[in-house]
């Protein structure tokens, strides 16, 4: 796994779940385990082409993100590095020879789909409704029980625990979230 990043006070979640998967995806790829890779969330989300949202207040759609990751792809962070606030789509001059793709994505649904793909090909980005209760996650496994809706937010899913029967998920908060940046959700 690539480190835990914080998505600050925009709402870019999708793009942070959606590199955070991505990253460890070109990472078994290429059979690089130890490379230090970090892809610009910033030209996922401020840069895309054809499709909407995209911007901190409204946030964006995982499908749009995935599909703008196949069609233009993302450069690496030091190309253009990530802020949280709105930022025009300013990369480096030789942006275009420094874009990682994906080939296809698809949507899965089943629990037992979803489980193959991380054990067999790695982590998954993945959404969910969000609760206030959220936000006060520590340790154990997260399960809404009051606070009103906050809306969706969208994650890495890297692994899952049959015993705990819950899924192992990378959020885009920092380190100071959650289990050093990780949870656990039913």
């Amino acid at each position: 796994m690539t480190p835990i990043r914080d998505q600050g006070q925009c709402g870019s979640c999708v793009s942070f779940g959606s590199v955070a998967a991505l990253e460890p995806a070109e990472l078994i790829k290429h059979h690089n385990p130890g490379k230090n890779l970090d892809l610009s969330e910033a030209f996922l989300f401020f840069c895309h082409k054809g499709v909407t949202g995209g911007n901190c207040t409204a946030g964006w759609n995982v499908n749009s993100a995935m599909a703008s990751l196949q069609g233009t792809g993302t450069v690496d962070e030091k190309c253009f590095p990530y802020a949280d606030h709105q930022q025009p789509c300013k990369p480096c001059p030789d942006w275009a020879t420094r874009l990682t793709k994906i080939t296809a994505w698809h949507t899965i649904t089943a629990t037992s789909s979803m489980k193959d793909w991380i054990a067999n090909h790695g982590p998954l980005a993945t959404c969910f409704t969000v609760y206030q209760d959220f936000d006060a996650y520590h340790t154990g496994v997260y399960h809404h029980v009051s606070g009103a809706l906050r809306g969706g937010h969208c994650v890495c899913c890297v692994g899952y625990s049959d015993t705990l029967q819950a899924w192992v998920c990378k959020n885009s908060w920092g380190t100071g979230w959650g289990q050093s940046g990780f949870f656990f959700i039913a």
